[in-house]
C-alpha cells in the first residue's frame, strides 16, 4: 500500500505527550491543595473528567477511580478552596507557559 499522507504522529508519540501535558496541569493543581490526600484526589477527579465515561458525577469518577465511595470526589468541588487565576496562569517559565506563549 502507498503512503496516505498522513502527518499524525505515532500513537504511543501522542499518549507519551498526553500523559505529560496531563501531569504538568496535575502540577498546577497539586499546588492548590496542602495535603496529600487531597492531591490524589484532585488527580483522581481529573483523570477521571478526561476518562471515557458515559456520565461524570461523582458516584461515576469516583467508581472509575476504585474508591468505595464519592466523598473524596464531591470535596474536590464542594470543600477545596481553589485560586482560579494561580491555576488557569502557569508559572513564568514553566512547560505549561512556554508552550502557551508558543501556540
Amino acid at each position: 500500500m502507498g503512503e496516505t499522507g498522513c502527518t499524525c504522529c505515532a500513537e504511543d508519540t501522542m499518549a507519551v505527550a498526553t500523559a505529560r501535558a496531563v501531569d504538568g496541569v496535575l502540577e498546577l493543581l497539586r499546588r492548590q491543595v496542602r495535603r496529600p490526600e487531597a492531591a490524589h484526589h484532585v488527580a483522581d477527579y481529573l483523570r477521571g473528567l478526561l476518562a471515557d465515561l458515559d456520565r461524570k458525577h461523582g458516584g461515576q469518577l469516583a467508581d472509575h477511580a476504585g474508591y468505595a465511595h464519592p466523598r473524596g470526589m464531591q470535596r474536590v468541588l464542594d470543600r477545596f478552596v481553589w485560586d482560579a487565576e494561580a491555576v488557569r496562569e502557569p508559572p513564568a517559565g514553566s512547560q505549561q507557559d512556554r508552550t502557551r506563549r508558543h501556540a
